[in-house]
């Protein structure tokens, strides 16, 4: 081959060279604009995960909240409940064919002495009651604390509602006699503290007390004595 073939080879050869390399330039010209958008496409992705990751924490804060308003509604409902329960008992208090203490829980009891952590009591409907004419206190005393309770239950039976009733065992017999030496009777396994009040007019219930008492134990180790007050 002379030199002139040789040289117009070399110069197709440039030619094609410099064909492919303005093809690579107009390539890159149009992938540019392509690797761009896939730049925006990408942050676009990270600021949707990153709105995804606050709608999850918002979600959660809510759930947060619901499961508090739920607890908070159960709270209510207990309250609503036991509020509507300790109406009824107190109703049903107020119904005069019925004992002062039905049978069956105090629920009126236990809301009050739950001091708030039952419920709250938003409403509270008192009885204004004169002051007795009079207050008589009774003291026996028994020989166990079986003796003491079957008397108990015995004067409520006759129809003696006391005004209040106390029952002590021989530990706190020993306890107060060395504290303050109340004179209580010698060798007393129990006593009973029994208060009762009412119209100076209405015959006294103190007999009445006392005679169950002698009946429900008549082998107490003393006899019941009283002490009366007016107010």
């Amino acid at each position: 081959m002379t030199v002139d073939g040789l040289q117009e080879q070399m110069g197709q050869l440039n030619s094609q060279i410099t064909a492919r390399e303005q093809e690579i330039l107009d390539l890159q010209k149009r992938v540019a604009p392509l690797l761009k958008q896939l730049d925006d496409l990408d942050n676009q992705v990270s600021a949707k995960e990153a709105m995804l990751a606050d709608l999850q924490k918002q979600l959660d804060d809510l759930d947060g909240q619901v499961t508090a308003a739920q607890k908070t509604l159960r709270d209510l409902e207990l309250a609503k409940k036991a509020n509507k329960d300790a109406i009824g008992v107190r109703r049903a208090r107020r119904d005069r064919r019925q004992a002062p203490d039905p049978p069956g829980y105090d629920l009126l009891g236990a809301l009050v002495g739950s001091e708030g952590t039952l419920g709250i009591v938003t409403e509270v409907t008192v009885r204004l009651t004169r002051l007795p004419q009079k207050v008589e206190t009774v003291l026996a005393g028994f020989r166990s604390t079986d003796d003491a309770g079957a008397a108990t239950s015995a004067i409520i039976a006759a129809g003696v509602i006391p005004a209040a009733i106390e029952m002590m065992d021989a530990l706190s017999i020993e306890a107060a006699e060395k504290a303050v030496a109340c004179g209580y009777p010698e060798g007393a396994g129990a006593v009973l503290v029994v208060e009762l009040d009412g119209a100076a007019a209405t015959p006294g219930s103190w007999p009445r007390c006392c005679a169950t008492a002698r009946r429900t134990a008549p082998s107490r180790p003393a006899s019941p004595r009283t002490t009366s007050s007016g107010p």
